[in-house]
């Protein structure tokens, strides 16, 4: 199969698609190393429909939903507007990353020692503690804690 590197891909994108759709095949290369191949549709596991042929396309994950504890909501309620949006928006970014299989990132650890296992969001100098229910499919955010506290925290929850 002929290699193709991106920047000449690019350069010839309308050429390669026609030769492509005559059969051809390309492996297209990123940096000298192998990326991507582009094959006929035919070829790529095609679904005929009565509008064509199309590719099975798996379907997106369901990201969690996010839930808070009382405490949680009173101290996520007594913060600045500024921080809440970005918790707010941390949350729900980590609630699409677990939703697609990830675990979440650099900012989140699991806790050490806990009976329960709970995780840690670093957001700025507050952490967000949380646990993931699985089966249904929920982040519940135990507590919003200024990182100063966070081990007085701990101790009482």
């Amino acid at each position: 199969m002929p290699e193709i590197g991106v920047k000449e891909l690019k350069a010839r994108a309308s050429s390669v698609i026609d030769e492509v759709s005559a059969g051809a095949s390309y492996v297209v290369t990123k940096r000298g190393h192998a990326a991507a191949v582009i094959v006929p549709i035919e070829d790529a596991g095609a679904d005929d429909s009565p509008r064509g042929p199309r590719l099975r396309v798996p379907p997106e994950p369901t990201p969690y939903e996010v839930r808070l504890s009382t405490s949680a909501q009173r101290t996520y309620e007594s913060l600045d507007q500024p921080l809440r949006q970005r918790i707010k928006d941390a949350l729900l970014d980590l609630a699409a990353k677990v939703g697609g299989g990830e675990r979440g990132g650099k900012s989140v650890k699991t806790i050490q020692g806990s009976a329960d296992a709970l995780h840690r969001l670093r957001i700025g100098n507050h952490r967000v503690m949380y646990d993931l229910l699985d089966p249904e499919r929920v982040v519940l955010v135990l507590g919003i804690v200024d990182r100063k506290d966070l081990e007085t925290w701990l101790r009482q929850h």
